[in-house]
């Protein structure tokens, strides 16, 4: 009943919200549509549809509209279900129907037109969307399942299925033949030219407008990448980082070469071809797939397959934290990527209000170390590393070396990775906590945490 009673009040508050919103932007409407020339003069928008008067608003209506957008977006079953595109189409279009109600009956048809809204967005059944997306730089062997999505190297198979179901949609459109032909014709030039080669992501989404769907696809593929990213540090032979190995969605990454030169006194000339960009792909092996295995890969997978709603507390810290390791990873500028995984580290061993730098190096080193002699080498070199970052954050240090990334990348690895593993028993911060206070106090070497756990996952979907 507890759960019920949070969801009318949460329901009731965001409809007290909308009306007040709505009753904002149609008074400043009224208005600034009424005085045009001065309405021009400072910040204002102007909402317009088919058929129907165009109206104007200032800084008041834009304030109560990107309000009501923001709210909306932020609700767990219309954020999820709908663009922030859609949603602002939809109040402007409500902005433009109310504006032509006068004061005597506008807090009537602002309470009509706000239970109206909510009931489109709250009652519409979703649509399922498979959608596709390429990747820059990435070789697999065998497709792969992370989470609700699976990557695999676009061939012959994939292309010859997804023509079929796209000629098939396309015949159904009452187009001319012309039409159609000229339509399969780029829809099959654009896939050899994005996709031909490439890694591909498919992933699963339910939404209620298109747009939310690619968004809701982007947003799932760049945790499946920051997922290959964090592992490419712990299963590939290389350095990831050192050979450049980036990779990401299609146009979000590159490939160059700078060409510069110079002139000195009395005759010298100086040029240089600076690559720029990936430098490498990176190569998923059957070796790679089984390490990942053996690190964790099963768990994280699991964890990934649930809604963040249906996750615990503490699964949603390590997405957050292999989300940042990731991105950290893909990161061409080393001393913004050891802020992220210094980050990453704190949300995932620390609590809230915490001392950090003493108690983050602490727990690194308990984790990590097997003897006291290894635990002073990874406490000395974390409270080092720490102290980097918050001379970066507090003092602007721009003097990162790889070799400082490296080290740093390495330990936070084996410590998500160990974390990963036993998330289950891990189930807020709080056990993390008194987990670590058993270690420390406890007079044990070993947590309850298995020191390696062997974690087989699936490489291909269900």
């Amino acid at each position: 009943m507890e759960g019920v009673e949070s969801k009318d009040t949460e329901l009731e508050q965001l409809r007290v919200t909308a009306r007040d919103s709505l009753f904002r932007i149609w008074k400043d409407s009224r208005e600034k549509t009424a005085r045009v020339e001065e309405t021009a003069k400072g910040p204002y928008r102007l909402f317009s549809e088919a058929n129907k008067p165009a109206i104007i608003v200032g800084p008041v209506g834009i304030v109560a509209f990107d309000r009501l957008v923001s709210l909306l977006s932020k609700h767990p079953v219309i954020g999820q279900n709908f663009s922030r595109k859609e949603l602002e189409k939809r109040i402007r279009s409500l902005a433009i129907e109310l504006y032509t109600a006068e004061s005597t009956q506008v807090e009537e048809r602002v309470l009509s037109l706000t239970d109206s809204l909510l009931r489109s967005l709250l009652e519409v059944i979703p649509t399922s969307w498979q959608v596709y997306l390429p990747v820059e730089n990435l070789s697999l062997q065998s497709e792969l399942s992370v989470g609700r999505a699976s990557i695999t190297m676009f061939d012959t198979t994939i292309e010859k299925s997804v023509l079929e179901r796209f000629v098939a949609m396309n015949q159904q459109s009452s187009s001319p033949p012309e039409v159609k032909n000229e339509v399969e014709k780029l829809f099959v030039e654009s896939l050899k030219i994005n996709y031909q080669g490439r890694a591909v992501i498919c992933v699963d989404v339910t939404t209620v407008d298109m747009d939310r769907a690619i968004d809701a696809a982007t947003e799932e593929a760049d945790t499946t990448l920051n997922v290959l990213r964090f592992y490419s540090r712990g299963v590939i032979d290389h350095d990831a980082r050192n050979y450049k190995m980036y990779i990401g969605l299609k146009g979000s990454i590159s490939r160059g070469q700078m060409f510069a030169f110079g002139f000195g006194k009395p005759d010298s000339f100086v040029q240089s071809f600076q690559n720029t960009g990936y430098l490498y792909p990176l190569e998923l092996s059957e070796k790679a797939l089984s390490k990942m295995s053996q690190d964790s890969f099963g768990t994280l997978h699991k964890i990934l397959l649930k809604h963040p709603s249906q996750r615990t507390a503490f699964e949603n810290l390590i997405v957050n934290s292999v989300n940042l390791f990731g991105r950290a990873m893909n990161s061409q500028d080393a001393v913004g990527a050891l802020v992220s995984v210094v980050v990453a580290l704190e949300s995932i061993v620390l609590k809230k209000g915490e001392p950090m730098k003493t108690l983050l190096a602490e727990r690194v080193a308990l984790l990590l170390g097997h003897s006291f002699d290894e635990r002073m080498f990874y406490f000395g070199q974390m409270s080092r590393l720490y102290q980097m970052r918050s001379d970066i954050v507090h003092r602007g240090l721009l003097d990162v070396t790889e070799g400082d990334f490296f080290l740093l990348s390495m330990m936070a690895y084996r410590v998500l990775v160990r974390l990963i593993a036993d998330s289950s028993k891990l189930n807020d911060i709080g056990k993390v906590v008194e987990m670590f206070n058993i270690i420390k106090f406890g007079g044990k070497q070993e947590s309850e945490l298995s020191r390696k756990s062997t974690d087989v996952g699936p490489s291909k979907p269900a």
